[in-house]
C-alpha cells in the first residue's frame, strides 16, 4: 500500500486488496470503469457499510457511475475541496443492500445453523448448481415466511440489481429511491 499524502488529504493506493486490513481505513473509494467495477468494489466492504464512491466512467456508459472520465482532472479537486471545507453542494447518493443468510434445519424444536451470510448491493442468487434437481429456496423477510419457491433457482435484487432483469423481461426501471417492489415473472 502506498499512501499519498496533499494538504488535508491522503489517499491511499492498493496493488492488492485486503478486504479485512483495508475495510477498517477506507474512508472514499474512487472507481474508474463501468458497472462491474462498482459492483466489486462494494463487494469489498460486505462485512460494514460501503464507503462513498467517486464514480468515473471508462467508455461504456454505466447505470451507476456519477462522471465521465474526461471530468476526472476537474471534479476531484471538487469534491475533495468541499469534503475538506464542509460544502453542503456534496450529494451522497445512498443506494439499498441486500442481506440474505443461508440456513441449515436440524429438525423440529432445534435451531437452524447458520451456515453463511451475504450482502450485496447488486443481487443475490440462489440456484441448484449441478444438480438436475429442483431446490426448494423459502424467502423470508423479518423472520416471516414471504414465499416458498420450487425451480432452478430464484434471483433476488435491490433497486440497483433490478435494471438488467426488469429490462431483459420488457419490465420497467426502477429508480433506487423508489420504495417498491417489482416481481418479474418470464
Amino acid at each position: 500500500m502506498k499512501t499519498i499524502k496533499n494538504n488535508d488529504v491522503s489517499l491511499a493506493e492498493f496493488t492488492e486488496f485486503d478486504s479485512e486490513v483495508h475495510c477498517k481505513i477506507v474512508d472514499i473509494a474512487i472507481t474508474v470503469g463501468g458497472d462491474g467495477i462498482i459492483m466489486k468494489t462494494a463487494s469489498f466492504f460486505s462485512n460494514r457499510s460501503t464507503p462513498p464512491m467517486i464514480t468515473f466512467e471508462k467508455e461504456i456508459h454505466g447505470f451507476l457511475q456519477n462522471f465521465k472520465i474526461d471530468e476526472l482532472k476537474t471534479a476531484l479537486p471538487r469534491i475533495f475541496t468541499g469534503i475538506i471545507k464542509g460544502n453542503s453542494d456534496i450529494y451522497v447518493e445512498r443506494r439499498m443492500r441486500i442481506h440474505a443468510k443461508v440456513l441449515k434445519n436440524h429438525g423440529k424444536g432445534k435451531p437452524d445453523e447458520e451456515i453463511l451470510a451475504f450482502s450485496a448491493l447488486n443481487e443475490i442468487i440462489v440456484d441448484r448448481g449441478p444438480s438436475p434437481m429442483c431446490v426448494k429456496t423459502e424467502i423470508y423477510l423479518n423472520n416471516n415466511l414471504v414465499t416458498t419457491n420450487y425451480g432452478d433457482g430464484i434471483i433476488i435484487s435491490s433497486p440497483t440489481g433490478s435494471t438488467a432483469y426488469a429490462i431483459a423481461a420488457s419490465g420497467p426501471i426502477i429508480h433506487n429511491y423508489v420504495n417498491r417492489k417489482l416481481k418479474i415473472m418470464n
